[in-house]
């Protein structure tokens, strides 16, 4: 399968190195203005370069891409997913895009009425992935597979205390920017939002607070409290944090059920207590690798892996976090 990356920064440079490792990939593209030739990884021939993020998809020839990966700014995702899923005969091919798919509500509907449209003549909807990584560590799948001894979630208590210094922002120029990155809750703790729903249900925002201690030279919070509460029934509350001093302290999700309880903890979420079990892995920094085989196993004709996240989903993901910023900002 031939893969196309548009976006050659930290997420893209992850993308790039995960298709040249697999021998049934082969990388056709790297979009991306900011780079040149010298930059592209060894091995990747001069002519798969597309210096363009404006008309990029008319520099690819359909025929020599059978998945494009979006790995640009947050703010860039909309405008690349309306290109790819409109530009004809580009248009169809399915897309792996990172997370948030979006940021803005309009957004939403905007990416909902091209798939309607579709479906209006005839055409199938486009296979649109969301990279959700989190979802394939071993600790998350020993504890989705045996959920039924949690059963149904009554609290959820959820900390993710991260470090973002100064040098982190700089690096990036939309990194902090209120209508490019988002906030933190888009571009850093929405995957453990993610997964607080993939294992415990869908959920919907009650309260919440947002605050900025050491982060002035951004336009977004740095720590939040989001109260939330399970379809099911059940309570919950996710404190996140990049004002963290010094370095990332911890991460750890508690789920109290009717049956049962769990804990995922440890900065790489790779410990785990179910009930009297306790669980521990290797620390996994490459889970993007598996998203992918996933994707591509699928597309070759092989089943749906169900911790593949699609688009539909992660939109109602970006809509949860506006309905949160809607209260808390």
């Amino acid at each position: 399968m031939r893969i196309a990356v548009v976006g050659f920064g930290h997420i893209g440079k992850q993308h790039c190195k995960n298709v040249m490792e697999n021998e049934n990939l082969e990388l056709a593209y790297i979009c991306d203005p900011f780079i040149s030739v010298d930059d592209l990884p060894a091995g990747v021939r001069d002519s798969c370069l597309v210096k363009d993020y404006d008309s990029w998809i008319e520099n690819l020839n359909p025929s020599d891409v059978d998945l494009l990966i979006i790995a640009t700014p947050n703010h860039l995702h909309y405008p690349m997913l309306v290109k790819a899923m409109t530009t004809y005969p580009f248009a169809g091919n399915p897309i792996l895009v990172e997370k948030p798919v979006v940021i803005k509500n309009e957004h939403i509907e905007d990416l909902h009425y091209i798939q309607e449209q579709r479906r209006n003549k005839g055409l199938e909807e486009i296979p649109i992935f969301v990279n959700y990584p989190l979802r394939f560590l071993p600790s998350v799948n020993v504890l989705k597979n045996n959920w039924d001894s949690i059963g149904d979630v009554r609290i959820a208590n959820v900390g993710v205390f991260w470090n973002r210094n100064k040098g982190y922002y700089d690096a990036a120029d939309w990194r902090g920017k209120l209508d490019k990155e988002g906030g933190p809750l888009f571009n850093e703790f929405i995957h453990h939002l993610d997964l607080i729903s993939y294992l415990g249900g869908e959920l919907s925002i009650n309260s919440g607070n947002v605050k900025d201690f050491s982060h002035n030279y951004t336009e977004v919070e740095d720590t939040g409290l989001i109260n939330f509460k399970f379809n099911e029934g059940g309570l919950g509350v996710l404190t996140y944090t990049v004002a963290t001093p010094n370095k990332s302290f911890d991460v750890n999700l508690h789920f109290i059920g009717d049956k049962g309880s769990a804990k995922l903890t440890g900065l790489y979420t790779n410990r785990l207590i179910i009930n009297d079990d306790i669980y521990e892995f290797p620390i996994n920094r490459n889970h993007y690798a598996q998203v992918l085989y996933s994707i591509t196993e699928y597309l070759n004709g092989g089943t749906m892996d169900d911790r593949l996240c699609m688009m539909d989903d992660g939109l109602k993901l970006v809509s949860t976090i506006n309905d949160f910023y809607s209260i808390a900002r």
